[in-house]
């Protein structure tokens, strides 16, 4: 079984091998599962969103440590003046 997997994997995604090896010349219904769509459409709306949730969330970890890095060497240098 783990053979036939193996060469699935290889004629999906190599399927000019099939000229070079004429033992492995094989009809083109057997293609057909290579397109199969894997992810249900749920899947792809939590990729969908959690792809522009996540970039917005580190821009606005990045604004926050920024800003108390500021805050931070501003308070530093206002000690420093007394």
């Amino acid at each position: 079984m783990c053979c036939c997997q193996e060469e699935n994997l290889i004629l999906c995604r190599f399927p000019e091998h099939l000229n070079q090896y004429p033992l492995l010349a094989i009809g083109n219904e057997s293609f057909s599962h290579c397109q199969d769509s894997v992810l249900h459409p749920r899947d792809y709306a939590f990729f969908l969103l959690i792809g522009p949730a996540s970039f917005l969330a580190s821009i606005l970890i990045c604004l926050l440590l920024g800003s108390l890095a500021v805050a931070y060497n501003h308070l530093l240098n206002e000690l420093c003046y007394w």
